[in-house]
């Protein structure tokens, strides 16, 4: 655990995406959490949002990017994160299409809330967290590979607490 601490401290100014991957009940929030304490926008919010695989993709999308709907808009922890970390916990859970959306997050920093027309600017750092392997749900077709490549930037393991 003492290589994870390490490596928290060596991130410590980096704006790039962080995947935590590591077996359930390793920590992974913990390390997540650490990686936002000790980062530059420690000042800023902390938002969580679990990609629970029985949910389906619709209200997923509203919890993480926002909903219009009848004209008002309800911000999502992506625009509740701005200026923070936003945590994705088990994102090899996420569907595709929202995958897509990450996607668009990360590489412009801008996000359209769910049923809107118009994207937003937000300054959001992506910690996400896994016990899956990767490279293996991309082979499947389960998961994009250019969002497999942009959240492993900074890529933290940690490792089971037995």
């Amino acid at each position: 655990m003492q290589a994870v601490a390490d490596m928290i401290r060596q991130i410590q100014p980096s704006r790039s995406p962080v995947l935590v991957t590591g077996e359930s009940g390793a920590g992974k929030h913990l390390v997540a959490r650490a990686v936002h304490a000790t980062s530059a926008r420690t000042g800023g919010s902390l938002e969580t949002i679990s990609c629970d695989p029985t949910q389906t993709e619709e209200p997923l999308e509203a919890q993480l990017f926002g909903i219009v709907e009848e004209g008002m808009q309800r911000p999502g922890a992506v625009h509740a994160a701005d200026g923070g970390t936003l945590v994705i916990e088990d994102v090899d859970a996420l569907p595709l299409s929202l995958q897509s959306s990450l996607l668009d997050l990360l590489d412009a920093g801008e996000a359209t809330p769910a049923g809107g027309t118009d994207a937003e600017a937000v300054d959001v750092r992506v910690v996400a967290t896994t016990t899956a392997d990767l490279d293996a749900r991309v082979q499947e077709g389960r998961f994009r590979a250019p969002l497999r490549d942009r959240l492993r930037v900074i890529s933290l393991h940690v490792p089971p607490l037995r």
